[in-house]
């Protein structure tokens, strides 16, 4: 920022700035204390000289010693991952007798907390003397956004930092575009998925306004900024869109994100940046590409692209990062389509493995490879190793969604194993409870899962020689099938319908889903 510029600039937009900076020395303290001070200079503006002289000497000092490729915390995992696999190899080829070339750390910004496939706007954001109040305000609560965005990882503290985006209001395009992709992202989170979808269609709009307007409304919005968030919002609509199965113009997205990258100016300045946009670019090419393939059915070109983003994040990230654990479960969905099953199940014992490793893994996504692996031992007739990894699978479910039909599918399941391997008794039991959930979530009306449930529980108790209670069921049954029996709106929520249309129809001892 020019001498004159920065005189120019008000308490808040000066307060803002510092502490933009100080996040990128990764003090977060100081910085949370200088961007409220901006926020409150609005509101009571403080025409002091001598203080905004201070200030200004302040930030020019900081503006020395300010690299435009930050290090900061978040880079942490992926230098000492990339350290990790540098010193392992100078090891083992020391041992050969072998020269090593030093490996240069990688530095990408991979939040563990971000669902792999999604960016989080992480640039801090500086204002010029120029910007209004408005945007000064936003600036600074987008900045603190991003700080709490870093720590969020309960529903929570999600929907804490959700309420304070909203409360972002600037008046130009690219604020607006952040605002709109972070709420997206946060959403995304939260399992909202349409509301992130419509939160990145909103940024979408945006983006094209100051596309078209060329907006210079905020400072250090260079080419390279504007070019990052055009990719961030591509990448999270795209993102988004695979996830609700809306792919038809998912590849003209890619095709796009790789145009933006090939525009940005390649010098030395903003590298982490631009490492950040080529990650972006990767996984456009190969994440959302192989999840596409894969609803396409064309399985060999998925494989590649998991095959190849596999390769990627293991030298990018290091072996234990949950996105190569994301990556192997979907490398062995695919194989497990193409019925490799051996394959298939290494990849997802792998995955497994990477989540069993970690301090506090996310119980829902280890529920999600366990019951994969389950899944794919199930139609290897490996039935004692499969109706154990059920058993841990159901376990994991009922402490984050009990009563839930994850938890029926897994519990329809674990019957057919016990069947087969003869243990009636368990058997019996567990359709009891098959029974008893399915009934609360259908609030006790007539639907053909119920109907089925019960049949099946019918002649497990014939089978054990409980006729008369065999008979009860059966009417019961019947009653829940019978000729009266209508499957419209009035009778059961349309979303349990039909998931429950599909579930438990199978053949007796093959599995669920």
């Amino acid at each position: 920022m020019e001498e004159g510029s920065r005189q120019n600039l008000s308490a808040a937009a000066l307060n803002n700035n510092i502490g933009a900076l100080l996040f990128n020395k990764d003090q977060l303290e100081d910085s949370t204390t200088y961007l409220n001070a901006a926020i409150e200079a609005t509101q009571t503006e403080d025409h002091c000289e001598s203080k905004r002289a201070g200030l200004a000497w302040f930030l020019r000092k900081l503006e020395r010693d300010h690299d435009p490729n930050p290090r900061d915390r978040r880079l942490n995992l992926a230098r000492s991952a990339s350290a990790d696999r540098r010193e392992s190899l100078t090891r083992t080829c020391s041992r050969r007798g072998c020269i090593v070339e030093d490996i240069a750390p990688v530095e990408v910004c991979c939040d563990e907390n971000t669902p792999l496939g999604l960016e989080y706007f992480i640039e801090p954001i500086f204002v010029e003397a120029a910007c209004q109040d408005e945007d000064v305000v936003a600036s600074a609560r987008l900045n603190l956004c991003l700080m709490q965005y870093q720590n969020a990882k309960t529903d929570a503290d999600l929907q804490q930092l959700m309420d304070k985006l909203r409360d972002v209001q600037p008046t130009t395009s690219f604020l607006r575009t952040v605002k709109y992709s972070n709420i997206g992202v946060v959403l995304f989170r939260l399992s909202d998925i349409k509301g992130a979808l419509s939160s990145f269609e909103n940024a979408n709009t945006s983006r094209y306004d100051f596309i078209i307007q060329n907006s210079r409304e905020i400072e250090q919005i260079t080419e390279i900024h504007r070019q990052y968030i055009n990719m961030a919002v591509l990448l999270n609509h795209a993102r988004c869109c695979v996830r609700l199965n809306q792919i038809t113009e998912v590849p003209e997205m890619t095709a796009e994100i790789a145009l933006l990258l090939e525009s940005v100016n390649q010098n030395s300045k903003y590298l982490s940046l631009r490492n950040r946009m080529r990650w972006i670019k990767t996984l456009s090419e190969l994440y959302i590409m192989g999840l596409v393939h894969h609803k396409l059915g064309e399985l060999e070109k998925s494989l590649t692209c998991f095959t190849n983003l596999l390769r990627k994040t293991r030298h990018d990230l290091g072996h234990s990062h949950t996105y190569v654990a994301t990556t192997l479960f979907l490398k062995g969905m695919v194989l497990f389509d193409q019925r490799k099953l051996h394959l298939a199940m290494l990849s997802q014992l792998a995955c497994l493995r990477i989540y069993e490793i970690h301090d506090s893994p996310d119980l829902k996504e280890m529920a999600q490879v366990m019951y994969s692996v389950a899944r794919t031992l199930h139609d290897r007739e490996d039935y004692g190793d499969a109706l154990n990894m059920y058993q841990r699978t159901v376990n994991a479910q009922k402490q984050f969604a009990p009563g839930s039909i994850a938890v029926v599918t897994t519990l329809c399941n674990i019957a057919r194993v016990q069947h087969v391997l003869g243990d009636i008794e368990s058997c019996l039991e567990t359709n009891f409870e098959i029974v008893s959930i399915a009934q609360t979530l259908t609030n006790g009306k007539k639907h053909p899962f119920v109907a089925d449930r019960l049949s099946v529980l019918g002649n497990v108790l014939v089978e054990v020689g409980k006729l008369d209670d065999a008979m009860k069921v059966f009417a019961d049954a019947a009653r829940h099938g019978g000729e009266n029996f209508t499957n419209s709106q009035f009778d059961v929520d349309g979303r349990v319908a039909t998931i429950f249309s599909k579930v438990g129809l199978q053949h007796p001892g093959a599995a669920t889903a």
